[in-house]
């Protein structure tokens, strides 16, 4: 499956995280501006919900709000680094500062986690990744529950059919990852499928050279091998995709 762009939007760098589609428009988490937004044929984005901590949208990644977790199609659950209100101060406290928060009611239900990401709801669970420490877990009754601990810095949650697929990278950056606790050890970049009930890894794979970080993790029904196409080569200039010629009868 060749998977190639038609259409584009110009955001500007507002370091979009998770990415969806809430009814037919295409939306992200800005987590530059502390929002979530949908793209805009006439502005940069167009803000949706933004934490009730957030008093003003501004270019200052201020809570470092990174993930959405939908029900039903809707906004259900948001996670971010911190509750901060001013310019990246959740790096003030990466260790635990992180936690989740219900977006209907704006109600923070959860927090002390260490930069988590990616939160998913799944078989009436809320899954996310608690990334400072590499745990893959649930948030369950306003308590945490960690299911197992891999060796990388996690980001990219999957789920699908009793699997957990996630995203592992070795996070060498000190300035973004210092100080949290997978800083001293050892770790992967790559993918772990992992069976939800028990935390066992089924599968994995590690990418040794060439790739260091996982941004998103996404599975993709009905496919065996995706190639996706993108602006920065010239490939792009040379695959065309058009409709069937259809039937004139005189132009």
């Amino acid at each position: 499956n060749l998977f190639m762009p038609q259409t584009a939007y110009v955001t500007g760098a507002v370091a979009i995280h998770d990415l969806f589609l809430l009814e037919k428009d295409i939306c992200f988490v800005n987590t530059l501006f502390s929002c979530v937004a949908r793209v805009s044929n006439r502005h940069s984005f167009v803000p949706l919900w933004q934490p009730p901590f957030i008093t003003r949208l501004m270019p200052e990644d201020r809570c470092h709000l990174n993930g959405i977790a939908l029900q039903n199609g809707r906004l259900r659950y948001a996670v971010a680094l911190g509750t901060t209100n001013h310019a990246a101060g959740w790096r003030e406290n990466k260790a635990s500062g992180g936690c989740v928060i219900d977006v209907p009611t704006g109600e923070i239900v959860y927090q002390g986690l260490s930069m988590p990401h990616s939160p998913r709801l799944y078989e009436n669970k809320l899954w996310l990744l608690n990334s400072g420490h590499g745990e893959l877990g649930v948030l369950d009754q306003d308590r945490w529950q960690p299911v197992t601990e891999l060796p990388g810095f996690l980001r990219g949650l999957a789920m699908q059919g009793g699997y957990a697929f996630v995203g592992l990278s070795k996070a060498r950056e000190k300035a973004t990852f210092g100080d949290t606790p997978i800083t001293d050890k050892k770790l992967q970049c790559g993918v772990q499928v992992i069976r939800a009930s028990t935390g066992a890894v089924e599968a994995w794979l590690e990418f040794q050279t060439g790739i260091e970080e996982i941004y998103d993790v996404q599975f993709i029904p009905n496919c065996r091998h995706a190639f996706v196409l993108g602006f920065q080569k010239d490939d792009i200039n040379r695959v065309f995709n058009f409709a069937e010629q259809t039937p004139s009868h005189g132009l």
